[in-house]
């Protein structure tokens, strides 16, 4: 039974104000160093009871019936289950020896009682485990329902008072703790008071890839960032030493049907044949516009339906074509060995495609400094441009939402239909935060005070 074994009613006051501010320490900023300690024979210590592998396995058990714990480590690693179940052990530490300064006690009577009732304490809850079947000592205690918590009875039992004894200190601490109205308002608003955005995200580096620089743009920015480069060059000197030859690649690609079944019927054999020609009058149309003097990225962005690279003018990158080769078709591989910088090949049949592939450059070895600061000042010029680019759109889309527009009208939402005869939408796609509280982090954004505050304020 719940026996008072010393105090009177001013200790109990005072033990509880004590209690109060063990809690508001222990459960707020962790167990203090003397309260919780690491050692060989436990893997924690709390007020000089430890806590061992055992206590761990009930627990997680325990957990299991009220909240399923994921068995997937990396999803388990997700939702805190470790960090829950590990906290519901201290914050029982923490009751039980306020309940001790208090003169508090429970003996396995109480446990037992709990348990023939149906009942059982889990995270400081009770519930139900027998539902309307009688209780049963053998064949539903002993033999089923214990062994599911990785103890046996005596062990079941007295972890079962422990939680009485807390949970008799939970409710004392309730029924003498008094909260001023301002600190219940002031947590129900930080708990309740919560916002959900839609939002654009203007990528840099999406529309820097619609950023073609001349020589002249390369050259200009070399001479007048050349100590940053230099700066870049030699952090990043494995990128340009000892290299395998390697060959800078741009392609464009017209995809081919699926190869047919050997029973098709005439008007698939026909919307094959049709498919096939489609394709390959694209890429004799590439190539007449690159003999025409067109250059290869503008065509590659028209033509290629290659997604990945397309928006970028068909740049593949430095890659070697030796050994496992470039990723691409075998086809493209050898076509492009044919090639020196700067020559575009003729029609390339894959299996998946047609293709026209361009050798940008040949390297081997050692970099030249000169040559490797124009490839980072390559790629700084994109990225300067693709931000101004991305702010212009950012912009543009801000005057027409001002005008009237909604994002949905702007923007498609992820999921959206799609009509299958439309052109490829590369718009950015309107998302949702989801709900966040005021000062917290922006889900799939982050932490942001300028934005955060705009839609508070709003």
């Amino acid at each position: 039974m719940i026996k008072l074994l010393r105090g009177s009613g001013a200790s109990i006051g005072v033990w509880i104000i004590l209690g109060v501010l063990a809690l508001a320490f222990g459960l707020t900023f962790g167990i203090p160093s003397d309260g919780i300690t690491i050692g060989d024979s436990a893997f924690a210590n709390a007020f000089g009871e430890d806590v061992r592998a055992e206590d761990w396995n009930y627990q997680r058990n325990a957990v299991q019936h009220v909240v399923p714990v994921p068995e997937d480590q990396r999803l388990a690693a997700k939702a805190y289950a470790r960090e829950e179940i590990f906290e519901s052990i201290l914050e029982r530490a923490v009751y039980l020896d306020v309940a001790d300064e208090l003169g508090l006690a429970a003996d396995v009577h109480d446990a037992e009682m709990l348990t023939r009732d149906g009942s059982y304490i889990v995270m400081g809850e009770s519930k139900d485990w027998l539902g309307d079947v009688p209780f049963n000592y053998d064949s539903l205690f002993k033999q089923r329902w214990v062994p599911g918590f990785s103890t046996n009875e005596k062990g079941y039992l007295d972890r079962q008072r422990e939680e009485i004894l807390a949970r008799t200190v939970r409710d004392l601490l309730a029924a003498t703790t008094v909260v001023p109205e301002s600190e219940v308002r002031a947590a129900y608003d930080a708990d309740v008071d919560q916002l959900s955005l839609r939002y654009v995200r203007f990528e840099a580096i999406d529309y820097a890839t619609l950023v073609d620089p001349t020589p002249e743009e390369i050259d200009a920015h070399v001479q007048s960032e050349r100590e940053t480069l230099e700066k870049a060059f030699e952090s990043q000197g494995p990128r340009f030493t000892k290299l395998p030859k390697q060959w800078r690649l741009r392609f464009l690609k017209a995809s081919r049907p699926a190869a047919l079944a050997e029973d098709a019927d005439a008007q698939a054999k026909a919307a094959h044949a049709a498919a096939e020609a489609a394709a390959k009058a694209k890429i004799e149309d590439a190539r007449r516009r690159l003999a025409a003097g067109e250059d290869f990225r503008r065509v590659a962005r028209e033509l290629s339906d290659d997604a990945p690279t397309a928006a970028d003018g068909g740049e593949y990158g430095w890659v070697s074509l030796e050994g496992t080769g470039s990723g691409l078709e075998p086809a493209v591989d050898e076509a492009a060995k044919e090639l020196e910088a700067g020559g575009v090949s003729g029609r390339i049949d894959g299996e998946e495609g047609y293709y026209l592939v361009q050798v940008v450059g040949l390297r081997e070895g050692d970099v030249a400094m000169e040559d490797a600061l124009r490839e980072l000042a390559e790629e700084a010029v994109k990225r300067e441009r693709g931000k101004a680019l991305a702010k212009q759109a950012a912009e543009e889309a801000l005057l027409a939402a001002k005008g009237g527009k909604t994002l949905a009208e702007l923007f498609p939402p992820p999921g959206a239909a799609v009509d299958p005869s439309a052109e490829s939408d590369d718009r950015p796609q309107m998302q949702t935060t989801g709900f966040f509280r005021r000062g917290g982090q922006v889900p799939g954004i982050g932490v942001s005070p300028e934005l955060t505050k705009a839609a508070w304020d709003a």
